[in-house]
């Protein structure tokens, strides 16, 4: 399966955050990369072998860890075998294993 979800859909906290509450995600991961285009501060975060973009109201610095909450309205999952190569600068794509 992979997961796909828009940067400014999740949010961006610190690993000592709380845990999900119902009705959403979380995946784990570390800051790779953090920007400023404006408005919001993007980070590239990695999660495992991907790299998923987040933004958020503050910044996080490269090697903090974080948790990325995704509500399930904003989680869209597609199966791997039927989906074509994403486009580049799409929204974030993570693959995950099916329970």
């Amino acid at each position: 399966m992979e997961a796909r979800f828009r940067a400014e859909a999740a949010e961006l906290m610190p690993l000592s955050a709380s845990d999900a509450p119902a009705g959403s995600v979380e995946f784990l991961g570390e800051i790779a990369h953090v920007s400023y285009p404006g408005g919001t501060w993007r980070h590239a975060v990695r999660l495992g072998d991907s790299l998923v973009n987040v933004d958020a109201p503050e910044a996080f610095p490269p090697g903090h860890a974080v948790r990325i909450r995704v509500s399930h309205q904003s989680l869209f999952l597609f199966s791997v075998a039927s989906q074509k190569a994403a486009p580049p600068h799409s929204s974030a794509l993570l693959e995950v294993s099916e329970p």
